[in-house]
């Protein structure tokens, strides 16, 4: 497949922007804990986000230049994950303002197998890119990550058990804070929080996302089925160090 420069650039904050939530939704729950408030096995759920982040990139999109990029990112994400499976899917229409560029829309989705060990990128267009997978699924467990003394914790309209945890995951992400809903032995996220470096660059960003609707089990199993141009590895084009990293990342 061959993209043109402007694709190439909205392809890099995408795949940033996509990482973001994939990590923000299968945070790593480290394996010496032993649960004790995590995710249902089978949900799905909405996600409004907003992600603003500053860029040194030149004109094809690699970081490094003295080109500076601010933009503002925002849209919608549509989530099933399902842990018995191994199977989660992320629809998502997002809205991009720019300094440098014109504003820009885009829709694609985000599909991973772990069971087959594929993840399929597939873009507004129909077009579609494949990378193979070399994590385990992660679960989201509330209780394996340390209350910060300094967030605030409480309740919500007084009567929602809530609990604000801090998350420091490592070097790409700086922070993380994520409000949670505790329903009996089962924690959702409710909000989520984030201040993040991109590696190698002199890039970096902040956000949010609120996690609403959300219900037990998958209604329609077939969003985790690929289309079947789904066949070829990811473009040589696309082989940009920045872009490998990410696609790694969305293990």
């Amino acid at each position: 497949m061959c993209i043109d420069t402007s694709s190439f650039i909205t392809l890099i904050k995408m795949t940033r922007f996509v990482a973001v939530l994939v990590f923000l939704l299968t945070i790593i729950s480290p394996a010496s804990s032993e649960p004790k408030c995590c995710m249902l096995n089978k949900w799905e759920g909405l996600v409004y986000f907003g992600i603003g982040a500053v860029d040194k990139q030149n004109s094809s999109g690699i970081p490094g230049s003295d080109k500076t990029d601010l933009y503002i990112t925002n849209g919608t994400v549509h989530v099933s994950y399902d842990q018995d499976n191994g199977l989660t899917y992320i629809g998502f229409d997002r809205y991009t303002r720019s300094v440098q560029s014109p504003p820009e829309r885009s829709r694609g989705s985000l599909i991973t197998n772990y069971k087959t060990k594929f993840q399929y990128l597939v873009y507004e267009n129909g077009t579609c890119e494949r990378s193979q997978l070399t994590d385990n699924m992660t679960v989201y467990c509330a209780s394996d990550f340390l209350k910060n003394d300094n967030f605030p914790m409480g309740r919500i309209v007084g009567a929602t058990p809530v609990t604000n945890i801090e998350v420091l995951p490592g070097s790409f992400f700086s922070s993380i804070y994520t409000t949670t809903y505790q329903d009996g032995a089962h924690c959702m996220p409710l909000y989520l929080a984030i201040v993040n470096n991109w590696p190698g660059s002199d890039g970096a960003g902040a956000g949010g996302a609120d996690v609403l609707d959300i219900k037990e089990g998958i209604s329609d199993p077939s969003v985790f089925t690929p289309p079947p141009n789904c066949s070829k590895q990811i473009s040589e084009k696309s082989k940009d160090p920045v872009f490998l990293w990410l696609s790694s990342f969305f293990g």
